[in-house]
């Protein structure tokens, strides 16, 4: 498989609006300087391959292969310009925007952003499940009421794990991530395990799903919601907040959406509200 390094943020020029991206980016030689993919042929995974203008293609020094400008990202057989993946990635970094939305925005059919917009829901929720959060991180899980069905066993169980406050002072992070067995314990500690960093503070409430986090190295502390004497909100306050925004922002995705495009809501939500105080311009670069 092929493989693309990050280009250096340092050489490139980053818009300040939507009529600069344009002014900027406007035909797809620009948006491909602007990657700077290094990359490994796709064929026999030889590095260093050389750019060939004329044909406008890779070429791999070692088996002689010819590999497509886009190879290395989700543009590859796509027949949209690269301007206009520039564009909706814009778009998706300034707000939560539905598909019908982006279409009457960029003029461009539903059937090409659904699969643009995928893909940078892809990037979106791989960016998310390689998250690990320490320092002070509060830990609980929510319902879904999506689906118009009464009842917490026939609504999607969705767990959040919240930073109180960035150990480097940058913007918190978030991440919620989609719970497939709800009342194994072991669903919990995995998921924990798997975004925190061991060592950290955990904060939950008194569930038994969470009584085995000390075990495995965290500092965890319990806090019975039942018997205290304030709201919920008060002691988990990072959780719950983000748990309100996550339910407000999924109702403008799809009337009804399907299960299966969950983690992907999940994965674009937990990227737009952990860089939700940078600008559209570093967001989208």
């Amino acid at each position: 498989m092929p493989t693309i390094c990050i280009p250096d943020r340092e050489k490139r020029i980053v818009p300040s609006n939507l009529v600069d991206l344009a002014k900027l980016y406007p035909t797809n030689a620009e948006c491909l300087a602007w990657t700077e993919p290094i990359i490994n042929c796709p064929r026999c995974g030889a590095p260093k391959l050389y750019w060939k203008p004329a044909r406008r293609e890779w070429r791999c020094p070692a088996c002689g292969h010819d590999a497509p400008f886009s190879v290395v990202t989700a543009w590859h057989q796509s027949r949209l310009s690269l301007p206009k993946w520039f564009e909706i990635a814009w778009l998706l970094s300034d707000q939560t925007v539905s598909i019908r939305r982006l279409q009457k925005l960029t003029g461009v059919s539903r059937s090409a952003l659904h699969h643009v917009v995928h893909a940078y829901r892809e990037a979106m929720q791989h960016w998310a499940e390689t998250q690990l959060l320490e320092g002070e991180v509060e830990v609980d899980e929510t319902f879904l009421g999506w689906n118009g069905k009464k009842g917490r066993a026939s609504r999607p169980a969705v767990m959040l794990i919240a930073e109180r406050n960035h150990p480097s002072h940058g913007p918190r992070r978030v991440i919620a991530t989609r719970m497939a067995g709800y009342t194994k314990a072991s669903t919990c500690e995995r998921l924990v395990m798997k975004h925190v960093k061991l060592g950290s503070f955990v904060y939950t409430d008194a569930w038994a799903g969470y009584k085995s986090l000390d075990w495995f190295g965290y500092n965890h502390s319990p806090i019975n919601i039942s018997k205290a004497p304030a709201p919920a909100h008060v002691y988990l306050p990072a959780v719950h907040s983000a748990a309100n925004q996550l339910k407000q922002a999924l109702k403008t995705y799809s009337r009804h959406p399907l299960p299966q495009n969950l983690p992907l809501y999940l994965g674009e939500w937990s990227w737009r509200y952990s860089h939700r105080n940078l600008s559209t311009g570093e967001k989208w670069a």
